[in-house]
């Protein structure tokens, strides 16, 4: 039996993937890494990290254009998944191209169109802590039919180096 904790942060100018990358205060960003170094040492101190996951889940629909403060939110779809059973090291996917308005993912205004689902990252994920695969996930996932599972959907055992040992 896997647990499942749910964390979420409000208010913020730009969330998890984006902090770790460079659009939000340096404040910001050092707290959620030290958060992040804290769980990873208390995980390793409790021999769990190599059957612990941790992931990030971020918002669609913003835009990358500055709001007069930088972005405002948006990243098209960017997470991190990191946990001791993970390749790490490893970008699953690509980066858009361009961030400029006017690009080929841009619905107008900057705002962005993911390239894959988060159903991309999760879904493996899911799948590791027990979820049947032969059922489609339908009752987790009721939007993972609408994608190529060999072009938007990372393997399972690409994402985990020990997925069979969990």
């Amino acid at each position: 039996m896997q647990s499942v904790f749910i964390t979420s942060a409000y208010g913020q100018a730009c969330y998890l993937a984006a902090l770790l990358i460079t659009c939000a205060p340096g404040v910001v960003r050092q707290l959620l890494l030290r958060f992040i170094f804290t769980y990873v040492a208390d995980l390793k101190g409790q021999d769990i990290f190599d059957s612990t996951v941790m992931g990030s889940r971020s918002e669609f629909g913003l835009t990358v254009a500055s709001n007069g403060e930088g972005t405002n939110h948006a990243l098209a779809g960017n997470h991190f998944v990191l946990g001791g059973g993970i390749s790490g090291g490893t970008i699953f996917n690509d980066f858009s191209e361009s961030l400029l308005e006017g690009n080929d993912l841009d619905a107008g205004h900057g705002r962005l169109i993911p390239k894959y689902p988060l159903e991309g990252v999760m879904a493996p994920i899911a799948e590791w802590m027990g979820a049947d695969p032969s059922s489609g996930n339908a009752s987790v996932f009721p939007k993972l039919a609408n994608f190529s599972s060999s072009e938007h959907i990372i393997d399972k055992t690409k994402l985990f180096n020990n997925y069979y040992l969990v």
